[in-house]
């Protein structure tokens, strides 16, 4: 379906922000930084910094190694996930056996959004699973509700008012997958039709 450089090329798409504030003092590699799309994680979900990843992780005092290397793992497994999301999903009848390297490639911008609001789903989901017990733990502890609602929208009477992330992710995912199928064979991830 698609090769290494594929999943290489991805997750030098979006990058992490080095904090400037002294509550994180943890150096960043450049490859971490890097994005090529000159977007950043904190600019899908104001909760996606480095600072909760950083406190939010299982590694308690975590060296700059060892925090650099969770980062690039992070963003590695979030790639992973969008590729799968959109070639493995059965709900894109489109998907074949196919190798779609070289139209990746060509489309590595498609990717940007699903890719961002992937890793902000996956920050809020540390911070409220978190077993560490410090300042940004007890932050996503407290506002476990309120990130709740972040992740699934925020609903009234039974209907959505306010898509959440996963909603925007889903659509992201649509979108991209709509670049690689033809027609109307890619069908809407949450409700099962091709309007949202």
């Amino acid at each position: 379906m698609y090769d290494q450089s594929v999943i290489l090329r991805l997750n030098k798409r979006v990058g992490w922000v080095a904090p400037s504030d002294s509550y994180f003092s943890v150096p960043i590699t450049e490859d971490n930084k890097l994005s090529e799309s000159g977007r950043n994680y904190e600019g899908f979900h104001y909760s996606t910094t480095l600072s909760n990843i950083y406190h939010s992780q299982g590694y308690i005092d975590s060296d700059e190694v060892k925090f650099n290397e969770y980062l690039g793992w992070m963003g590695n497994q979030n790639v992973l996930a969008v590729l799968s999301n959109i070639f493995n999903n059965s709900d894109f009848s489109c998907i074949n056996n196919s190798d779609y390297s070289g139209d990746i490639l060509e489309n590595l911008a498609s990717f940007d959004d699903a890719i961002g609001l992937g890793m902000s789903i996956r920050a809020i989901e540390l911070m409220i699973t978190s077993s560490r017990s410090n300042f940004i733990s007890k932050v996503g502890k407290v506002n476990y509700s309120k990130f709740k609602s972040e992740l699934e929208g925020y609903f009234d009477n039974g209907e959505i008012v306010v898509d959440g992330l996963r909603q925007k992710y889903d659509k992201a995912i649509v979108k991209t997958a709509k670049i690689f199928c033809s027609g109307d064979s890619v069908i809407g991830v949450r409700d099962g039709t091709n309007n949202w």
